[in-house]
């Protein structure tokens, strides 16, 4: 989501406190405008922000010929690595590098055969060529950090491990899938279908990446693509088209609204939120273990709280439920001019509170 300040200068200090707040919304849909309330309670400092336009597009294209026209100043969301290296070259604008709260993924189902097998899921997690999947994100810097667990290291309750050898062997583990395959009583390999959303292009390649790696071992992949904006309601969220369908892999990312273990893994793993459409549990994992993890974790608070969330994560790549791909990094773009900028590492944005220009 890009945007552009109007006669924007240095000191903005914008805050949500108080019973009205120091801006409003004008307009909806993609074009929207905040705009700055020059009669908020708490005052303003020198030269606030007057206004901030945004424009929300996912066509590169777009975001391309408004950055080249000076219409964009900023964005608040990652773009393609082609966009990434048009506006490089501007010198108007400079790139910032932050890490997120989102992690990519494959959730691999539990009831759609043979990936009903824990084996046959195993041997998924060891063929994946994790370098060809991060390199189809946009590679280290632009795409993100090769994933061993579920939680990204930025979330509350984060531990490293590394089951299937994501780490130590990033290409893949063929000896290990092999002998895999060979456990789920399909030594040649299988065939599976995976759901993945169509209209994204760096989606598209890493799925396409993770084809060809699984077709080393003789898993033959057929990719089955999807809008976005119906991907979750009719198709990969909807248990019962997924059966039909036999679609044993989906693609997709998560961010928790809140950063830690509950809200990262809650939703993806806990067998209570299953759901019939617009279902993030797309594994549909329903361990008792990891259940009664939950469970217990309403009655604990603090440092043992916080302990139950790594336990949730090991259990769930035990299972060998998700697949994961990469922790996101973002890089975003801005004007020189704009000050008392940082990325917010638990939301991958600039803290827009305190941006300001310098005259």
């Amino acid at each position: 989501m890009p945007a552009s300040l109007t006669r924007a200068q240095k000191g903005s200090n914008i805050s949500s406190e108080g019973e009205r707040g120091p801006a409003s919304v004008v307009g909806a849909a993609a074009r929207m405008t905040i705009e700055r309330d020059p009669n908020y309670y708490r005052g303003w400092g020198e030269g606030p922000i007057d206004e901030v336009r945004f424009v929300i597009t996912s066509d590169e294209a777009t975001v391309r010929s408004m950055a080249a026209s000076g219409e964009l100043t900023m964005s608040s969301q990652y773009q393609s690595p082609d966009t990434y290296d048009a506006l490089a070259k501007m010198p108007r604008l400079k790139i910032v590098k932050g890490v997120t709260p989102v992690a990519f993924y494959l959730k691999l189902n539990t009831k759609v055969a043979p990936l009903n097998n824990l084996h046959c899921r195993q041997a998924i997690e060891y063929a994946a060529d994790k370098v060809t999947m991060q390199t189809a994100w946009g590679g280290p810097v632009a795409g993100g950090q090769i994933a061993s667990t579920i939680m990204p290291p930025n979330i509350v309750g984060y531990k490293s491990f590394d089951y299937y050898n994501a780490l130590s062997q990033s290409t893949g583990d063929i000896s290990a899938a092999k002998q895999q395959l060979a456990m789920c009583g399909q030594p040649n390999g299988f065939s599976t279908s995976l759901a993945y959303r169509s209209d994204r292009p760096t989606e598209t390649a890493a799925v396409t990446a993770l084809q060809a790696s699984l077709a080393t071992v003789g898993i033959k992949v057929t990719l089955k693509g999807f809008p976005a904006g119906s991907y979750y309601t009719d198709f990969a969220g909807a248990p019962a088209y997924v059966h039909s369908h036999d679609i044993g892999m989906a693609a997709g990312g998560w961010g928790a609204d809140w950063p830690n273990g509950f809200g990262f893994l809650d939703e993806l793993v806990a067998g209570n939120t299953i759901a019939p459409t617009g279902n993030t549990n797309i594994s549909e994992e329903n361990n008792p273990v990891i259940n009664n993890l939950f469970t217990e974790s309403s009655t604990l608070s603090g440092a043992a709280r916080t302990a139950i969330w790594s336990q949730v994560d090991e259990q769930a790549m035990k299972d060998a439920v998700i697949l994961p791909m990469v922790y996101q990094k973002v890089l975003l773009y801005r004007p020189p001019t704009l000050t008392n900028v940082y990325v917010q590492s638990y939301y991958g944005m600039y803290n827009y509170a305190v941006l300001g220009v310098s005259s």
